[in-house]
């Protein structure tokens, strides 16, 4: 694929993004105002989507919804899992603060393009990469997570792109494969 989207591919993209940006938002920015804030939720809800859509184009579909499930499982689990223990507090005083989910879906949203969708264009991918990166040290600036929650988050959303799912004849099977 020499391009990630064709020239008159942009409108559908952005309608889509626009949408999803507008359903994803709203509750976030109801609870928080800062310009910081609202830019990193739209890049964590932006990043996916622009996967999630390629995926989709390239027949991907099945597999990045289970690597998404897989990681939205994993977030939140950990998140309610722990409770109150120290690990899960944020910086600003907050509770289920780890791992940060804002820096696991940018981050699965931002190595499934790399790795997926970019594979041929390594810029591009860098520029997902950082993007993702960037949502991450948000969070750490903001005060909602620390280094160590930012970094798992980051770690579970790149994890999350191995994963791979099939149904057939026999049942559903899951595997895991990425190679680095």
């Amino acid at each position: 694929m020499s391009l990630l989207f064709a020239p008159r591919q942009w409108l559908s993209i952005a309608a889509f993004c626009t949408a999803g940006l507008g359903a994803g938002l709203s509750p976030a920015l109801a609870q928080d105002h800062s310009r910081e804030n609202r830019i990193a939720t739209a890049v964590e809800i932006a990043l996916p989507m622009l996967a999630g859509y390629c995926a989709v184009k390239q027949g991907r579909g099945k597999e990045f919804a289970a690597g998404f499930a897989v990681e939205t499982i994993t977030v939140q689990g950990l998140k309610y899992g722990l409770g109150d223990a120290g690990i899960n507090r944020r910086p600003n005083g907050g509770d289920r603060g780890f791992p940060s989910g804002h820096a696991a879906l940018a981050m699965y949203g931002a190595t499934n393009l790399a790795r997926k969708c970019l594979p041929q264009k390594p810029v591009l991918g860098a520029l997902a990469y950082g993007t993702a990166l960037a949502v991450g040290a948000s969070r750490i600036h903001t005060r909602h997570h620390n280094a160590g929650q930012v970094f798992s988050g980051l770690a579970i959303g790149y994890f999350a792109n191995g994963v791979s799912v099939g149904v057939g004849p026999g049942g559903m099977t899951m595997g895991f494969d990425m190679n680095f």
